[in-house]
């Protein structure tokens, strides 16, 4: 080709600068179509911010995070501009008039907007710009011949155009095909280890009684139903606290909110000690420690807390940022890439960001994460099954399980997808050997609150008919026993299979006993700090009059409600955060002390609950077998009440003080204490 012919089809900046520009205009008239399809101003989040004091939430992380998302994305379509410039070359020569030119250049521009589009469809039907999923274009064959145009047309242009244009050309596609088959590499198997791998499963906000053992449906979650039924279940188990962070913390400390020090989430890193019990002295013996949880915003557990590597989504404010503004085709495609995770850091195996979350690529992910020479200790937490029940699949309509209420249809909708991701993470596990010799911890870190009837309790006093509603949701309330009732159950691995028989074992248990437990297992020396007792392996083992304690959150109405609005949730929750330097969302250490005063604090022991509600002179009594709540003057108690009161003050004896003569005097308090722990 002579030297004239080929400054003809070489672009001028002009063109690549109009193609650019019509690729950056698809992308905003993209967002802002989703906008409209979701029925919410694209301004919405902005005129909630503005309500907000921006000193607590601007922060120099924020802003890096916010300018790193932005550049990846100019970045993108950068680099598509250039791909779509290129790829017109090809149709250069089929005419030199210029009309005929720009036509080819939209042909090119079109083709490669609705191949995107349709992919996008086809992988991530729920997305918001998924405009063709009804369409034949997302169908095998017409997908793959839209983009084996795309690729031939590439490769034409670049073979037509200037030495620079090939070498650009030749180094996209190799970095682009060599990330790829670097990421597909098959998982290693592990070797044989002395010592247990050490796995703790959480699902978040699974109730017990949507599970087989507790009497539900076994095909509405088969594969968490099958674990079960060849493990120790651990029934009535409670959460110290029905919020993740909290109840993690707990978990991996063994002890209560109340001596941890985290009282919310996203607590001040100072108000608490690391490392972590439980993380220091597997550690201490060699173990590979791994923390994978699928959403961040309201957890901050990381590598400072003890963790040697953590899988799952950035942690940072920037996440509900752009997870609201990145509904794009062009990013939902990349994400389907293992690369992706260094491009969308907050947007990769990021649950929150639910139309494109892959369960499969998150358990890929955990499952990468461990050692093959090495036991492991992996924290692994689960959050499809939590608020807003949504995935990138539609879910099936099962019009006989509509029963007028939309979440509980939607959580039982999800509680599927959940089960057979769960069943897929343990084939994973087995098959690479990890259960050869390991102890296994499935449990929920909450319930949830569905405004179903059985969620509320009963009042022959109508002064507490309000307080015996079942509130929706989770840590609004301690009364509502399916925010605090949790699934804990336990099972030892020996090649593949449990070792032990399984059996429901009837008691009162909390988190808390879960890292007694594993480090008695473990052939770890028993801990002093741990608060929690060692979960039994066997009826008699059970102990008797056995005390735990829950307390709650805050209150939220936003977070009450039937349908929850995501501006009224920033409201509400906006004066008690603020962003950190970092770029990491913490509680106000201003706040911490003085709203710990508004929590409810609960006393669980053999069929009974105790509850202090703040701004009530007398305490709350609950019969669980029978839902009866009444008021409890510290007077009128005997029995087992009584006991759960002296418990309850001796816990919490501070909050209490406070709180006015809940309590009998120090003297007595002391004499309690010694008699509670003989118990």
């Amino acid at each position: 080709m002579s030297e004239v012919s080929q400054a003809e089809i070489a672009p001028g900046k002009d063109l690549y600068i109009r193609v650019l520009f019509a690729l950056l205009y698809a992308s905003f008239m993209f967002y802002l179509l989703g906008g409209a399809l979701r029925g919410v101003s694209a301004l919405s989040l902005a005129e909630v911010v503005t309500q907000m004091e921006l000193g607590d939430f601007v922060s120099r992380g924020l802003v890096l995070d916010l300018l790193f998302f932005l550049a990846a994305l100019l970045v993108v379509h950068l680099i598509w501009a250039y791909v779509v410039v290129v790829s017109g070359f090809s149709g250069q020569r089929l005419s030199a008039h210029r009309g005929f030119r720009a036509l080819f250049i939209l042909f090119v521009l079109v083709l490669h907007l609705t191949a995107i589009v349709a992919l996008n469809s086809r992988w991530y039907p729920t997305s918001l710009t998924a405009y063709l999923r009804h369409s034949g274009l997302t169908d095998t064959l017409p997908l793959t011949l839209l983009w084996l145009s795309v690729l031939v047309l590439f490769l034409i242009g670049a073979a037509l155009g200037r030495r620079r244009h090939r070498i650009g050309a030749g180094v996209l596609l190799t970095l682009l095909a060599g990330a790829t088959l670097l990421s597909m590499r098959p998982l290693a198997g592990q070797s044989p280890q002395a010592q247990p791998n050490v796995i703790i499963i959480g699902i978040d906000g699974l109730r017990p009684d949507q599970l087989a053992y507790r009497g539900a449906q076994p095909s509405l979650a088969p594969r968490i139903n099958g674990f079960l039924d060849k493990a120790l279940r651990y029934d009535r188990s409670y959460t110290p606290m029905a919020r993740t962070h909290v109840a993690w913390m707990s978990l991996l400390t063994g002890q209560y909110p109340k001596s941890h020090g985290v009282r919310f989430n996203l607590a001040p890193p100072e108000l608490f000690s690391r490392p972590l019990p439980l993380l220091e002295r597997f550690n201490q013996r060699g173990y590979h420690s791994v923390y994978a949880m699928d959403e961040r915003r309201f957890n901050n557990i990381d590598t400072d807390y003890g963790f040697a590597q953590v899988v799952g989504p950035k942690v940072g404010a920037a996440d509900a940022l752009i997870t609201g503004f990145a509904d794009l085709p062009i990013i939902n495609v990349m994400l389907n890439f293992a690369w992706a995770r260094h491009w969308w850091p907050y947007l990769y195996n990021n649950r929150a960001y639910g139309k494109a979350y892959s369960a499969t690529t998150f358990n890929h992910s955990t499952l990468k994460a461990l050692s093959p020479t090495q036991p492991n200790l992996l924290s692994v937490h689960y959050c499809l099954l939590h608020w807003p029940f949504t995935s990138k699949e539609f879910v099936a309509l099962e019009p006989q399980d509509w029963q007028g209420n939309y979440q509980s249809y939607m959580y039982r909708q999800m509680l599927r997808l959940m089960d057979r991701q769960f069943g897929q993470f343990m084939d994973g596990l087995r098959a690479q050997g990890y259960l050869d010799n390991a102890l296994v911890v499935l449990f929920s870190d909450h319930g949830e609150g569905l405004g179903l009837p059985s969620d509320g309790l009963h009042s022959s006093d109508p002064a507490l008919n309000e307080l015996a509603k079942g509130l929706r949701g989770h840590g609004t309330s301690v009364l509502t026993q399916p925010q605090s009732d949790v699934l804990m159950s336990y099972a030892r691995f020996q090649n593949g299979k449990p070792v032990d028989a399984p059996a429901t074992l009837q008691g009162t248990f909390s988190l808390v006993d879960i890292a007694p437990a594993l480090s008695r297992d473990a052939g770890l020396e028993p801990d002093a700090r741990f608060e929690g007792v060692a979960l039994p392996l066997r009826p008699a083992q059970v102990p008797n009059r056995r005390t735990v304690f829950v307390e709650s959150s805050l209150y939220s109405h936003a977070l009450t409600q039937s349908h929850i609005d995501h501006n009224q949730v920033l409201e509400e929750a906006a004066g008690r955060y603020e962003v950190r330097p970092s770029g990491r969302v913490v509680y106000k250490q201003d706040n911490y002390v003085a709203l710990i005063a508004q929590k409810q604090l609960a006393a669980y022991s053999e069929g009974w609950q105790l509850v202090s509600h703040p701004g009530r002179e007398d305490f709350l009594l609950v019969e669980l077998a029978t839902g009866e709540l009444t008021d409890a003057a510290p007077t009128a108690l005997s029995g087992t009440p009584e006991r759960l009161r002296l418990a309850a003050c001796n816990f919490y004896r501070e909050e209490l003080h406070r709180r006015g003569p809940l309590c009998p005097t120090e003297t007595s308090l002391a004499t309690a204490g010694g008699e509670q722990a003989e118990d």
